[in-house]
C-alpha cells in the first residue's frame, strides 16, 4: 500500500466513522469476460473493480461489465481515471467531470456499489493531463 492510499483510507474512515465492518476481498479485472475465470479461482472474491477511463468512456461497455458482475453476485467498484486532454483544468474541468459522473452513476444505477475517483492520485503519471501532483487540487476535484 502506498502512503497516499493509506492517507486516503484514513481520511475516509475519519469522516465516515463506522461502528463495525467486515473486511472483504476484491480483484481488479479488465472486463466482464474475466468473471467466468474467477468462478474457478481457488479463493472467492466479494468485489470486482473495473477501471473506467473517462478519456475512453464511449468505447468501454461499463454498463455491460457492471451488470454482468452484479448478476454473478459480486459487489462492483468502478474506478474512474484518465481525464480527456480536451477537458480544461480548474473549475471548468471540475464541472465537466461532475456532469460525467452524474451521467455515469445514473446509467449504472444499482449495478455500481462504489466509485473510486481517480486512480492512484499519488503517482505523477496519473496527473499527466492535470499538471503536477497537487493534493489540494485532488481534494477540490470531486467536490
Amino acid at each position: 500500500m502506498r502512503l497516499g492510499s493509506a492517507v486516503l483510507v484514513l481520511i475516509v474512515i475519519l469522516f465516515n466513522p463506522v461502528t463495525s465492518f467486515a473486511l472483504e476481498s476484491g480483484v481488479q479485472i479488465p472486463d466482464h469476460n474475466t468473471l467466468s475465470r474467477l468462478e474457478n479461482a481457488p479463493f472467492k472474491f466479494g468485489w470486482v473493480k473495473f477501471q473506467y477511463s473517462w478519456r475512453d468512456g464511449s468505447t468501454q461497455p461499463i454498463d455491460t461489465w457492471a451488470g454482468r458482475a452484479k448478476q454473478a453476485g459480486y459487489k462492483v467498484l468502478v474506478s474512474v481515471a484518465k481525464k480527456p486532454s480536451s477537458v480544461p483544468t480548474g473549475e471548468a474541468g471540475y464541472s465537466q467531470f461532475q456532469a460525467f459522473m452524474q451521467d455515469l452513476s445514473s446509467r449504472l444505477g444499482t449495478n455500481a456499489d462504489a466509485y473510486e475517483i481517480w486512480n492512484e492520485p499519488n503517482l505523477k503519471d496519473e496527473w499527466r493531463d492535470w499538471g503536477e501532483i497537487n493534493p489540494q487540487e485532488y481534494y477540490d476535484y470531486p467536490a
